[in-house]
């Protein structure tokens, strides 16, 4: 069974501990500041958009995926946040 990386960070010297941690800010991406549920409806937005763009051709479903679409990507849905 191989070892966590949160044990051996720990079990490194201070040098190494600093140079992990230095690595580890930054390689810091741009979603990282977001909880979960934030990606998922980010993600599910824009699938959602794409969907409806390809769909458009058929307009009345593919307005519906453009509008439910940009409601995740806004955050319509999102409980919580105290609006």
């Amino acid at each position: 069974m191989m070892p966590t990386k949160k044990k051996v960070v720990e079990k490194a010297t201070p040098t190494v501990k600093a140079t992990v941690t230095a690595a580890a800010k930054k390689s810091a991406g741009f979603l990282d500041g977001f909880n979960r549920e934030d990606n998922l409806h980010m993600f599910l937005g824009i699938i959602l958009l794409v969907i409806g763009l390809y769909q458009l051709r058929t307009r009345l479903l593919g307005l519906v995926f453009i509008i439910v679409g940009i409601l995740f990507v806004t955050g319509y849905f999102e409980k919580g946040k105290g609006k």
